[in-house]
């Protein structure tokens, strides 16, 4: 989250237009519109052998590029993130698809040869590597998985979110 380095973005804008980039997938990102050297990146994606946008719109970059991945909108997908370390939250769709696209991480999983869903993918992750951190007791990972998309959330050294202090009466 917030991590840009403008130094390499620099760095990537001149391997677009010195043909040394071979192929690029921008994703969830808009530079041809909204960076400063925006001009030179569609300059730049004309040269690259392979330019994929996955996109739920067609956006300038989008357009700019060879191929675009129909996306899902964000109210369509699954995900997770860790907004500060430790904690952790799980996305999940609101809709279901209204149009015949695919998550942008799925069509990665697909490329690069793994059948499983998106949501499998993340599902594993979280059975994998956070179930066994998780203080809480939760008897079975079915258990965990629930709670936790339940709530949205979980914080390896957290509080359990099912544990309450008893309020005090009012007086």
């Amino acid at each position: 989250i917030k991590k840009g380095n403008d130094v390499e973005m620099n760095q990537f804008v001149e391997a677009l237009n010195v043909g040394s980039a071979g192929a690029v997938i921008l994703m969830d990102c808009n530079p041809v519109y909204d960076h400063p050297r925006g001009a030179e990146v569609k300059t730049g994606l004309a040269k690259v052998a392979l330019s994929v946008s996955p996109a739920y719109a067609p956006d300038e970059t989008a357009t700019a590029s060879k191929l675009v991945a129909p996306n899902h909108y964000f109210l369509e997908s699954w995900g997770d993130a860790e907004p500060k370390k430790d904690c952790y939250s799980l996305v999940q769709p609101a809709i279901t698809p209204i149009y015949k696209t695919r998550q942008a991480e799925e069509s990665l999983l697909a490329w690069a040869g793994n059948t499983n869903t998106y949501y499998d993918f993340v599902k594993g992750y979280w059975k994998n590597n956070l179930y066994p951190k998780q203080q809480y007791g939760y008897s079975s990972f079915k258990d965990f998985w629930n709670y936790s998309l339940h709530d949205g959330i979980f914080e390896v050294n957290g509080a359990n979110p099912r544990t309450f202090d008893s309020i005090p009466a009012a007086s």
